[in-house]
């Protein structure tokens, strides 16, 4: 037979097709081809890999192809009010760029890693489930996480640290026991497809301790009251991710830092830590689709008319 392939919207479900000499045709079960770059249909571009027959590796071709970015996509966030703050205007850029997105967010204020690990072990009823339905975001309280976890084939699943603690390598450690207990939970559907990522929140502002006086010592003892120290303590820690673990670090602290750096200056927060709605928490959320999808984002203007 001769094959030709295509990469329908989540990069994951390659599907082949057999094409044979008597005009036949037959989409072909994942264990009977071997695809020697699968991992590559990750990844937007272009590629080209060797695809063979395995019954008969002799029957082999080569595979031309081009990924594309995603048009919708299922994610949800294990995290607290800085995974709040992401994935708030994620609706609004979605719907901008004509995709459909479902970020769901799973709630407890300031979650570190370790108390994350510790609610999923021992199944409590500790999250805040945040939806987005008829466009508004819906709030849901007593929610366990193992629950939600299993009750869809999620694309992604994205984690994170408290912010006090995101740039503390230490802090890290039960990050891929987090992991590994989230695995266990997924539906047999979702075991080898969704794509775990993370998220990597940014620093604080530079008068955080004017603004929340009682995040003035965390600042201090954490990072000596010095943003450019949180921030590269920060990217230090997201450069050590396992990235055979994490397909992709959605880099929202440096958007954010980025956005410092502009007209704007060092203004951006509410409380020297959360975005304010408008243009911190829409930049979070184009930077955070463009991430995930690779969509094209150039020209998108933000319409909203929230401080």
């Amino acid at each position: 037979p001769t094959f030709e392939y295509y990469v329908p919207n989540n990069r994951l479900d390659i599907k082949v097709l057999a094409h044979y000499d008597n005009g036949t045709m037959m989409e072909l079960n994942p264990d009977r081809y071997v695809i020697e770059d699968k991992l590559a249909f990750k990844n937007l571009g272009d590629y080209s890999t060797p695809i063979k027959l395995a019954s008969d590796e002799k029957i082999t071709t080569t595979l031309n192809y081009k990924v594309g970015a995603r048009k919708d996509f299922k994610i949800l966030f294990i995290g607290n009010s800085f995974s709040q703050n992401t994935v708030n205007q994620m609706p609004a850029v979605s719907k901008a760029l004509g995709m459909e997105v479902e970020a769901v967010n799973m709630y407890v204020a300031g979650c570190t890693i370790d108390t994350h690990y510790s609610n999923l072990r021992n199944n409590t009823a500790a999250y805040r489930k945040e939806t987005y339905v008829n466009n508004s975001w819906k709030y849901e309280s007593e929610y366990k996480l193992a629950d939600v976890i299993a009750s869809e084939k999620w694309d992604y699943i994205s984690f994170q640290q408290a912010s006090n603690y995101s740039g503390i390598e230490s802090s890290y450690s039960n990050l891929y026991n987090l992991v590994n207990l989230v695995k266990d939970k997924l539906n047999n559907d979702a075991k080898d497809y969704t794509q775990f990522v993370f998220n990597m929140t940014w620093a604080y502002q530079h008068n955080v301790g004017e603004l929340t006086p009682s995040y003035g010592p965390i600042f201090e003892n954490n990072y000596h009251s010095d943003q450019t120290f949180m921030y590269n303590s920060i990217v230090s820690c997201a450069q050590k991710l396992d990235r055979d673990v994490f397909d992709i670090v959605i880099p929202n602290g440096t958007a954010v830092q980025n956005m410092r750096a502009s007209y704007m200056g060092d203004t951006i927060t509410s409380d020297g830590f959360h975005l304010y709605n408008n243009h911190g928490q829409y930049l979070l959320g184009v930077n955070t689709v463009k991430a995930l999808s690779g969509a094209v984002v150039d020209g998108l203007v933000n319409e909203s008319s929230d401080p």
